[in-house]
């Protein structure tokens, strides 16, 4: 039996610093969606089948990247939860 890598659950603060990022690569869609390899497989050529559609524009070299408003808008994250949240954990650290 083959063993699995776990993932780090990462917190607020990384996901923030994901969120500001332009453009995803898959190891940044692992950290602020929160699913297996092949759903986030399935999920960024969702994305990419359409933008294709669309004529719009993604970097097709690899690794292969896409817009981080694509991923925000299809997967609904909220943006002003996780900024809200990182804002709380870093007045907490100090």
């Amino acid at each position: 039996m083959a063993k699995r890598k776990i993932r780090k659950i990462s917190n607020y603060i990384e996901q923030e610093k994901i969120i500001n990022k332009p453009w995803l690569s898959m190891e940044d869609l692992m950290i602020i969606i929160p699913t297996g390899i092949t759903a986030l497989n399935k999920f960024r050529k969702s994305i990419i089948k359409e933008m294709e559609a669309n004529d719009e524009f993604y970097f097709k070299a690899r690794p292969i990247l896409i817009p981080t408003e694509k991923v925000v808008e299809k997967a609904h994250i909220d943006v002003a939860l996780i900024r809200r949240e990182a804002n709380k954990m870093r007045k907490s650290m100090n």
